[in-house]
């Protein structure tokens, strides 16, 4: 059975399609990475994934249920993109409240030391800094052993120790079964921990697949090498890299090829992967970021 089922989703804001048709299926034990220009319908689409909105066509199932159930509610887990605790209450209350919603909660304890915060579970969580709010909100969610988790934009704010903590909890969760749903503006977030990706652009789901196959979807690689005399390129389309310049080309061992049979003398040749960025600007538009 499918962890999250979604079958021709639409949203509608007054006469503003903000979702158009949308459908898309996740395993159990996978982890997802949603990608979107600002104004794609991200958000939205969280909402409707977690209940919080009803969508104006279309069926939403998560573990075989209609997400506004508290049924189904109990076995999903959300990280909002926008943090804000209750002013008085320590991280081990929250810890403590989170965990009695769920029949199989770890210890707090255990799921504190995990996150870094074992020192600061008696710490009102609103005086925390951005970056342990962000690694609290994440404890918070997977301490009560959720079905499926729901995060979006994550690691905002995030120091490299707290983003490293946060992609070994992610990839430790889906190893246990948990299904993972992330939206982040992070590329290199989304290529190290999704298996797959969805991208959405202008309410519409436009593209899915790993990460190697959106890559691919590109259809460029780029050559660089170091040269000394640029004239005689004039025949090639390349751009300036410093000391390097670098062609884009479908076929680079073609382009090897022609630079050889023109006897153009170079240096230091590499051929890039197009990187995930790239291949999301072809696909949804150079304006996307």
């Amino acid at each position: 059975m499918n962890a999250i089922e979604v079958k021709g989703i639409s949203k509608n804001f007054g006469k503003s399609q903000v979702l158009k048709n949308v459908s898309f299926e996740i395993e159990p034990g996978k982890i997802v990475g949603l990608l979107g220009p600002n104004g794609a319908g991200k958000t939205t689409c969280i909402e409707l994934l977690t209940g919080l909105r009803q969508p104006s066509q279309g069926i939403i199932k998560i573990c075989q249920q209609n997400p506004r159930l508290i049924a189904a509610r109990r076995q999903f887990s959300v990280t909002p993109q926008h943090l804000q605790f209750p002013p008085n209450l320590t991280v081990q209350e929250l810890l403590h409240f989170s965990a009695s919603h769920y029949a199989l909660a770890e210890s707090t304890w255990a799921v504190a030391n995990r996150f870094g915060l074992e020192n600061d579970l008696k710490r009102r969580a609103s005086l925390l800094s951005g970056g342990q709010k962000r690694r609290l909100a994440l404890a918070l969610s997977i301490i009560g052993n959720p079905k499926v988790l729901f995060l979006d934009e994550p690691s905002t704010g995030l120091d490299i120790e707290s983003r490293r903590i946060l992609w070994r909890e992610v990839k430790e969760y889906a190893r246990r079964g948990g299904t993972v749903l992330i939206t982040s503006h992070y590329f290199d977030e989304i290529e190290s921990l999704s298996d797959r990706i969805l991208v959405l652009n202008k309410g519409e789901l436009i593209k899915t697949g790993s990460v190697k196959e959106i890559k691919e979807s590109y259809g460029f690689k780029k050559v660089t090498f170091q040269i000394s005399d640029r004239s005689s390129l004039k025949d090639f389309r390349f751009e300036s890299l410093g000391e390097r310049v670098m062609i884009k080309t479908s076929d680079p061992d073609g382009l090897v090829r022609n630079l050889c049979k023109s006897n153009i003398s170079f240096s230091g040749l590499e051929i890039l992967e197009t990187s995930l960025e790239e291949a999301f600007l072809d696909l949804t538009g150079p304006g996307a970021l």
